[in-house]
C-alpha cells in the first residue's frame, strides 16, 4: 500500500516566515538611518511552526516542501507574466531560510517550473497538496488551505478543477499579471460560464472573449497562464513541457453536476 503524503507549496511558507523575522532598525538620534535585518533563527522557527500545524492538521507525517525554480516557464507564453514584481524588494532572509529548508526537510526544486507545478505534478491519489493560493483548485485531489484551516482537508473532482480553471482564466490574476477577459470579474464570470461538458465550455469561453473583442489565440494564453501543470504535462527526464490544450479535458466530456 502506497503511503500518501502532503505536499506543500514552500514558497508561501518561506516568504511569510522571512518577511515575518524581519525588523526596522533605526541607526541615529535623528531618525535618517534605517536598515532592515533579519532574524534567522525566528524564520526558521516561523517556517518549522507553519509546517507542524499543517501536519498536525492534515494528520500526516510524510511530506515533500517544493520551491520554484529559476526561469519559469510561463515566461515563454508571456512575457508580461509576474512582471508586476519587478523591482519589489525581497525578504533579505529569503536565500538563507530557503537553503536552511534544502538542507534539513525533504524538498523538491526543478528548474523552469513553479511550486504550484510541482504540487499538481507530484500528488497522487491519496495526496494532500498544501497552499493558500487559490491556483492550485485548478488542480483535482485533496485540498488543505492554511490560511483557512477551519475547512480542513477539502477534495476538488475533476469537473469542479476545469470550472475553477475556466474562472481563473476568465478573471486573469493580478498577483501574477496576467488580465484574462478585460470587463470580467468573478461574479460576471460565474454568471457567463455555463455549466457543461468541457468541450461545451470552452466554446463557451471563446464565445465571453469574442464579446470583449479578444481572439481564440488570446484566450489560449491566458489559459495556459492560468493552468497548474499536472500528470503527464511534463517529463522529468527530458524537461519536456506540454502546453495546455483544450484537449487536456476530453476524458472529462461528459456534463459536470458540480462546480
Amino acid at each position: 500500500m502506497v503511503k500518501s503524503k502532503i505536499i506543500i507549496d514552500g514558497d508561501i511558507f518561506l516568504y511569510q516566515s522571512s518577511f515575518t523575522a524581519e525588523r526596522d532598525l533605526c541607526w541615529d538620534a535623528s531618525e535618517d538611518y534605517w536598515t532592515v535585518y533579519g532574524d534567522l533563527n525566528k524564520a526558521k522557527s516561523i517556517f518549522h511552526e507553519q509546517l507542524q500545524r499543517a501536519i498536525e492538521i492534515v494528520g500526516v507525517n510524510n511530506f515533500v516542501i517544493c520551491f520554484s525554480g529559476k526561469d519559469i516557464f510561463r515566461l515563454k507564453i508571456s512575457d508580461t507574466y509576474k512582471a508586476n514584481r519587478s523591482g519589489k524588494r525581497k525578504p533579505v532572509l529569503l536565500k538563507p531560510l530557503r537553503d536552511h529548508c534544502l538542507e534539513k526537510y525533504p524538498c523538491r526544486i526543478v528548474p523552469h517550473l513553479e511550486a504550484d507545478d510541482l504540487l499538481g505534478l507530484l500528488a497522487d491519489e491519496g495526496d494532500i497538496m498544501v497552499s493558500s493560493d487559490k491556483d492550485l483548485l485548478t488542480v483535482p485531489g485533496m485540498h488543505f488551505n492554511p490560511s483557512k484551516e477551519e475547512k480542513g482537508v477539502v477534495q476538488i473532482t475533476p469537473h469542479e478543477a476545469i470550472y475553477n480553471h475556466y474562472i481563473q482564466t476568465l478573471v486573469g490574476d493580478t498577483a501574477d499579471n496576467f488580465k484574462g477577459c478585460p470587463g470580467i470579474g468573478i461574479v460576471k464570470a460565474k454568471r457567463n460560464l455555463r455549466i457543461a461538458p468541457p468541450s461545451e465550455m470552452w466554446a463557451n469561453m471563446l464565445e465571453i472573449f469574442a464579446g470583449a473583442d479578444l481572439n481564440e489565440d488570446y484566450a489560449l494564453q491566458q489559459a495556459r497562464l492560468a493552468y497548474i501543470l499536472r500528470g503527464s504535462d511534463y517529463d522529468f527526464k527530458t524537461g519536456h513541457i506540454s502546453f495546455w490544450e483544450p484537449t487536456h479535458y476530453n476524458e472529462y466530456d461528459r456534463t459536470i453536476t458540480t462546480a
